[in-house]
């Protein structure tokens, strides 16, 4: 464990606070608005590792909620552009964030400053992420250290073997090893070998990356395009949903005027197709009329029946739906949305009102799927699923397939949530080796190619516009997308295992006594 400093030098708890909340400055300056992760990604957590360097635990986790519930509030607070969202959830959000941070600060405490803590505060680091990612309906995988490089696409291609869990803790071992140095100069003392052979071995990585961007990408030339129609919250129930369709059908016209052969429509694009005849023939008018498939979502709502409206009536179920139509081609069962937004479109469990006003209650889907888009597989994936590594991954093979990504982010108006949603499908395409279509309602919608690069993306946000870009579908898969989280668990664990015992076995015999 890293020894407290002597008092001349020990900082004041004010100053101690002063880096935590610096740290959350910088960690939140990862992510959009201000998206600078790619360069401060990698010192980010420095401040915060002086913070605690020296404290027990509880001191240590008091300095990591103060930083964990400063970045929440700095990253998150679109939030706040949402109706139902206020203060108190405002603290609820930051304060469960903060819980995470708190356990990672107290590794940092006791780890960081040793040589150990090279291995194991990244190990630590990606654990407690993965858990954040699996934490039932308070899953919540967003802003992660493997996002902050989701413009560095040299390093991001590491997500191809381990996923964004294995970009995070290079991140953190970067970050470790730059306080274990700066640490060293401060005491006027020699840092060791250690934290330089990990700076060296990130420039490794960085090198391995590059080649693999270098080498040209294989397999089928597609055209897709994204269609984003900029539909206003409630512009459906005020009754323009004739005005809706033909606004798709115009973009549409355009896409396929640019050489598309695929056209994904946003999340909650059309009504309930599948029970609103005319709604079904306008969109099958406008497929017939391109030539082409089209990917589109549908918020589609079964009447249950039995006294429906009356006392003790079965409520009617919506359903967010994607489907495609292709031309001359019989509409196939859609794919429907698995992972629900807790408290949005289903209630996980009985809160309050003025807590978790009701909203939807939506049928979940039984399973992931794909959809047959003609002679192109499409993997579909809605709203924020997209954040779940093993949602995006679920319907993975090694035929060549598209990724779609239907979403609907006007909730949140003209705010940094959509680039910061947005953002994570880099990371799903080089995770996967396959092109992400984002189809976003207001913006900005873009493609991606198997590599994270940004081949296209619109020029307007919270307006129509409509995006077209030729990528390439490759065949097979990546160890990743085979074998999940195990590709980089299982090597780091058992690193760690050699390495202890390795130092154990190196130690003098009195030290083992």
């Amino acid at each position: 464990m890293t020894t407290e400093p002597s008092s001349a030098s020990r900082p004041t708890p004010a100053t101690r606070a002063a880096f935590a909340l610096a740290s959350a400055a910088l960690v939140a300056s990862c992510f959009p608005p201000i998206d600078l992760g790619f360069v401060v990604g990698w010192f980010a957590l420095v401040p915060l590792l002086f913070a605690v360097r020296g404290l027990r635990g509880r001191h240590a986790a008091a300095l990591g909620l103060l930083a964990g519930f400063a970045s929440a509030q700095l990253v998150f607070g679109w939030m706040y552009r949402f109706a139902a969202f206020n203060v108190a959830h405002g603290a609820l959000l930051a304060g469960y964030v903060a819980i995470y941070t708190a356990v990672l600060a107290v590794v940092l405490a006791q780890e960081a400053g040793e040589p150990r803590g090279l291995m194991r505060v990244p190990l630590a680091a990606a654990l407690i992420e993965w858990a954040r990612a699996h934490a039932g309906f308070l899953a919540l995988p967003w802003a992660t250290f493997g996002q902050t490089q989701h413009r560095n696409l040299a390093v991001l291609q590491l997500a191809a073997y381990g996923g964004e869990l294995l970009v995070g803790m290079l991140v953190v071992a970067v970050n470790v090893a730059l306080f274990q140095i700066a640490d060293a100069a401060r005491a006027r003392r020699r840092p060791g070998r250690l934290p330089f052979a990990v700076l060296a071995l990130a420039a490794v990585a960085h090198g391995i990356g590059a080649a693999r961007l270098a080498t040209p990408e294989a397999g089928r030339e597609l055209v897709v395009a994204a269609v984003q129609p900029a539909i206003e919250v409630g512009a459906r129930d005020r009754g323009e949903g004739e005005a809706i369709l033909e606004r798709l059908s115009t973009l549409t016209h355009r896409a396929t005027e640019g050489g598309a052969a695929l056209v994904v429509w946003p999340e909650s694009s059309v009504g309930a197709l599948e029970v609103d005849l005319e709604t079904k023939l306008a969109v099958r008018d406008i497929v017939e009329e391109v030539g082409v498939p089209v990917v589109l979502g549908s918020s589609h709502v079964e009447k249950l029946g039995r006294g429906r409206g009356k006392p003790g009536a079965i409520p009617e179920k919506p359903r967010n739906a994607a489907f495609v139509m292709v031309p001359r081609t019989k509409v196939a069962p859609p794919y429907e949305k698995v992972r629900l937004l807790p408290f949005a479109e289903y209630r996980p469990v009985d809160l309050p009102e003025w807590l978790a006003p009701k909203m939807f209650d939506t049928q979940r889907g039984a399973r992931h799927a794909t959809l047959a888009a003609g002679d192109v597989t499409v993997e579909p994936v809605i709203c924020w699923e997209n954040l779940f590594a093993e949602d995006v991954h679920a319907t993975g093979s090694d035929e060549p397939t598209v990724i779609a990504h239907l979403v609907n982010d006007g909730w949140f108006g003209p705010t940094a949530q959509p680039a910061l949603h947005a953002l994570v499908s880099a990371v799903r395409a080089v995770e996967a080796n396959r092109p992400v279509v984002v189809a976003s309602n207001m913006g900005r919608s873009e493609i991606l190619d198997a590599r994270g690069h940004v081949r296209a993306r619109a020029s307007r946000f919270f307006a129509p516009d409509v995006v077209t870009a030729t990528v390439r579908m490759p065949s097979g898969t990546t160890p990743y997308r085979r074998y999940g989280d195990w590709t980089w668990a299982a090597p780091a664990l058992l690193l760690s295992v050699v390495l202890e015992a390795l130092a154990r076995r190196t130690r003098p015999f009195s030290a083992r006594r």
